[in-house]
């Protein structure tokens, strides 16, 4: 079993649902060492139940032990419904300030027969029907300590709110229609384990283990998941966590728990909230046999086994009937229609390249099943050859095969969540001076891109007088603002970009009015303002956009992605909003050695005025 990181999709079919985590949302910790609380949790919730959005708490400052769902919306300007739950009571020797987890029964808290579960850290555990006249929390105080710290989920096979004891040898089920402190308990019986060297146990010994416990929407089959933890880092004050292994055992009713490394057609989700399984046909361009980790300190994918709809074995009369001759990248894509993840595809097909040594730019297989999108045309730009493996009628054989990474084992996924100390630079400075601390791996894959397409690697900006410019002396910056809008990702989505700055029309139009109407203030430069509509450009004309501006504007998106295609010395602003502080594009910018600047919101809007004046400091630095 590989480990495999991942940016995981948004998580909802029909309403997008926010995720956020907080030292409330313990991962073990005791309560001791908890640093003070922050005014809200938000905690993911199933979106299978879409109806739900997210529990918070009630006060902006401080937990007041209330609780209220929220009905979320991708309009954050919104008035969100919201169904206030009656106070929590703390039972004696217990506390309801450190939540473990929260559980719904039912898709709709009006619905009569949902039950809302909370699980805080201890023996508490709560039920609550909110669409009683008059709810009231049922308080159990669980006296085994083995499922203090253990995450609750809903059983709709039992219809039981269930936990898996730590350590994975029970399972306790509690009936919310009886009041009883002991739980039913089964037994579990793990069998067909895996064999594992003195090393490996030694590290899992190390390890924080966590189980989980999740059921299939479609098959109705539970599986218990053993998640391993090791501390790789502290960052302020915080310990940040990566996951060594997961095992997963499937459960019968006798409580036999077998390892298994196949759940059929299913993926699963595993979160601060309860983990759900689901068909891949609910997230478009995912493939089954997978877990999906959402973490406080972590993003990562676990692909059980490889999965292929059909294995042929090579027994003595196997006969190829096509050979290739030719060197060849064998890829499988996950989310093939993202931007974002597509270039992490072809940054590890790159590296495969020339880590292998390959003299010149090799052909491509895909290995999965996925259509044909937009993002085929830099596919084709880059390498030889592009074939489907899907599309093979008889059976096919390669003199020289490479099997290509997924774009989640690349450092530009992997550094989103683990620390990677590197600086960007030329090859030839590098070549003069070399430093393990530097790289230029990243610039000459832009540079690749560019010349893929036909542009030399050493071209510059344009040279294009704008119209605020006066003088026809006066050099130019392209300024390049990558725009953002509703698209049909591939035809089996329909899905629409959540807002992630809700006025970036305003934005812009402010932009442009500053620049057309010459009250820049700048002397020594003009700006060509460049509205980048990358949803209506070819893939060659973007590269170009991104190769001629000097300095590269937009909010936090997949089409910032581009910039590992820019020039040295150009600058990059990132507009980003608080429901998106991630760290691909400063991480990027860092490993191509460019300079970076961000405007962190506090919302989803900006201030037109704010954008202006920091680019104007900006131009100023270029020397305007």
């Amino acid at each position: 079993m590989s480990l495999l990181l991942s940016q995981p999709s948004k998580l909802c079919f029909r309403k997008p649902v926010f995720v956020r985590s907080s030292p409330l949302l313990s991962n073990g910790l005791s309560s001791s060492s908890l640093p003070e609380p922050p005014g809200y949790v938000f905690v993911c919730t199933d979106p299978c139940r879409p109806s739900l959005g997210t529990i918070v708490t009630s006060k902006p400052r401080g937990f007041d032990g209330v609780l209220c769902f929220r009905e979320t919306d991708p309009d954050l300007d919104a008035d969100p419904k919201r169904i206030s739950l009656p106070p929590l009571v703390t039972l004696p020797h217990c506390q309801t300030q450190v939540v473990t987890n929260v559980v719904v029964s039912s898709s709709s808290p009006e619905d009569e027969d949902c039950v809302v579960a909370v699980k805080f850290l201890g023996p508490q555990l709560s039920f609550c029907r909110p669409a009683q006249s008059n709810p009231e929390w049922i308080n159990i105080k669980i006296e085994n300590p083995c499922f203090f710290s253990s995450p609750v989920m809903f059983s709709k096979k039992h219809n039981t709110f269930r936990m898996p004891e730590s350590g994975g040898h029970l399972v306790g089920s509690w009936d919310p229609c009886k009041h009883s402190k002991n739980p039913k308990l089964q037994i579990l019986r793990c069998k067909q384990l895996p064999k594992t060297t003195k090393p490996k146990r030694d590290l899992l010994d190390s390890c924080y283990t966590s189980e989980h416990l999740v059921e299939s929407t479609t098959t109705g089959e539970t599986f218990l998941l053993k998640k391993y933890k090791k501390t790789v880092r502290i960052n302020k004050g915080f310990v940040i966590m990566k996951t060594e292994l997961l095992r997963v055992f499937r459960l019968d009713e006798e409580g036999n728990a077998v390892f298994t490394q196949h759940i059929g057609d299913d993926v699963i989700f595993l979160s601060k909230s309860e983990p759900f399984c689901v068909p891949p046909s609910s997230f478009p361009g995912m493939l089954p046999n997978q877990v999906y980790i959402l973490d406080v300190d972590e993003l990562a994918n676990v692909l059980l086994r490889f999965y292929t709809t059909s294995l042929a074995a090579v027994t003595e009369d196997f006969v190829c009937e096509e050979w290739v001759e030719e060197p060849t990248l064998l890829v499988t894509r996950f989310e093939y229609a993202n931007l974002f993840h597509t270039v992490t595809d072809w940054y590890s097909a790159y590296v495969s390249s020339r880590v292998t040594g390959l003299p010149n730019r090799p052909n491509v297989v895909f290995m999965d099943g996925h259509c044909t999108t937009q993002l085929e045309e830099t596919w084709t730009a880059l390498f030889s050859g592009i074939r489907y493996a899907k599309n093979f009628s008889r059976p096919v054989c390669f003199r020289h095969a490479v099997l290509s990474p997924l774009g989640y084992e690349t450092v530009l996924f992997k550094g989103l969540t683990e620390e990677v100390d590197c600086h960007g630079e030329s090859a030839h400075n590098l070549w003069q001076n070399p430093d393990n601390k530097k790289t230029a791996r990243l610039s000459e894959f832009g540079e690749m891109i560019r010349s893929a397409f036909g542009f030399p690697v050493n071209r510059h900006r344009s040279s294009e007088r704008p119209p605020s410019s006066s003088s026809p002396s006066t050099s130019v910056h392209n300024v390049l603002f990558v725009r953002r809008e509703d698209y049909l990702a591939h035809p089996r989505h329909g899905g629409k970009v959540q807002s992630r700055l809700i006025n970036e029309e305003e934005v812009y139009e402010s932009l442009h009015h500053w620049v057309a109407s010459g009250s820049t203030g700048l002397t020594k430069c003009g700006i060509n303002l460049v509205n980048g509509l990358f949803a209506h450009m070819s893939m060659k004309d973007q590269v170009r956009a991104i190769q001629d501006a000097s300095v590269i504007i937009g909010a936090h998106g997949a089409g910032l992605t581009h910039i590992v295609s820019a020039t040295p010395n150009t600058t990059i602003f990132e507009i980003v909003s608080v429901e998106f502080r991630r760290p691909h594009f400063e991480l990027i910018a860092k490993w191509k050695g460019l300079e970076y600047h961000a405007m962190h919101l506090a919302n989803s809007r900006a201030d037109p005025t704010a954008v202006i004046q920091k680019l104007h400091e900006i131009m100023k630095s270029l020397g305007c």
